[in-house]
């Protein structure tokens, strides 16, 4: 589902939902989307992704991401742009659980030309 001026003029919104099956794993992922631009400059994305599986052995995966992208306009051509997000992890198996945390984020001059 794609929809925009959802709770703000020029706003972009995006969803979707997906089930994968086979003879060795079953899954499914729930990802939303936002763009949106604000008057102070900046243009703003954020996401949200959902993920599990459980395969023919029980062991199970989770996953769960979310995310923040910011540009902001420095001059015509010119964009500072930022991200950061987080992925929490698990891994449940017959014998063992892993829980695994990532932060990651960087920052750039962008210029488009």
């Amino acid at each position: 589902m794609v929809g925009s001026g959802i709770y703000k003029e020029g706003d972009i919104w995006s969803g979707s939902i997906t089930i994968n099956t086979s003879s060795a794993v079953n899954g499914r992922s729930i990802n939303l989307y936002n763009h949106s631009l604000h008057t102070s400059g900046w243009a703003i994305d954020t996401s949200l992704q959902l993920y599990s599986s459980k395969d023919q052995f029980d062991s199970t995966i989770s996953r769960t991401s979310p995310m923040v992208r910011g540009a902001y306009r420095i001059k015509e051509q010119f964009y500072v742009d930022v991200d950061g997000g987080f992925e929490f992890t698990e891994l449940k198996g017959v014998q063992q659980t892993t829980k695994t945390k990532r932060n990651f984020y960087s920052a750039g001059l962008r210029w488009d030309f």
